[in-house]
């Protein structure tokens, strides 16, 4: 059976540091997902954008 690695949705608006700090968490062993932005990060998960109404 192969392990799990921690799983992580990063949400940054900057560029930069969205594409930067995912590799730097992959290396330490982390599966990372990034996103730019709310709606982003939803969809990244599968979920509508109407689910962060309660926002």
């Amino acid at each position: 059976m192969a392990s799990k690695r921690p799983r992580m949705l990063f949400v940054g608006d900057e560029e930069g540091i969205r594409l930067t700090l995912p590799k730097i968490l992959e290396s330490r062993g982390f599966e990372v997902k990034a996103a730019g932005s709310m709606a982003g990060a939803l969809s990244q998960l599968g979920l509508p954008f109407e689910t962060a109404n309660w926002l």
